[in-house]
């Protein structure tokens, strides 16, 4: 039994290294390294798929990917600039100096519920209250 259970925990191990070292190969092929990836990550916190992405296209060129991810980046973010925002948050926020009133919007109900988002609208209107009266205004 015990000698079973070695034998799968042998071919377990080698099927990992197998599998490992065939993306590394698919990856050294591409023309970056699994190292080039995680030092991306680590430097934009990007996410993984887009981190390969930049690099294909730049040809493992780590600066170049860098800025490619940062034009992908501008270019998503027109693409997001169209949505609508229509669910949130309004928190009063009051002490003996007066109160403060901050709408918090999000694009879904499920970030409005959460109360993480609720917390933060809370601490807005919080620090909002802090400010003094003449650079808090309407809109603000």
């Amino acid at each position: 039994n015990t000698r079973a259970t070695m034998h799968r925990l042998r071919c377990a191990a080698l099927h990992a290294h197998r599998v490992a070292a065939a993306g590394r190969a698919r990856c050294m092929a591409a023309g970056y390294t699994t190292d080039q990836v995680k030092l991306m990550r680590e430097r934009t916190s990007a996410p993984m798929k887009e981190c390969v992405k930049a690099l294909k296209a730049t040809s493992g060129d780590l600066d170049e990917a860098i800025a490619w991810l940062r034009k992908a980046g501008v270019a998503s973010a027109h693409k997001k600039a169209d949505r609508q925002a229509s669910d949130g948050a309004v928190v009063l926020a009051a002490d003996a100096a007066g109160v403060a009133c901050v709408e918090v919007n999000t694009e879904t109900d499920f970030v409005a519920r959460n109360t993480v988002f609720q917390d933060l609208a809370a601490a807005v209107a919080r620090s909002c209250l802090a400010m003094p009266a003449s650079s808090a205004g309407a809109g603000a």
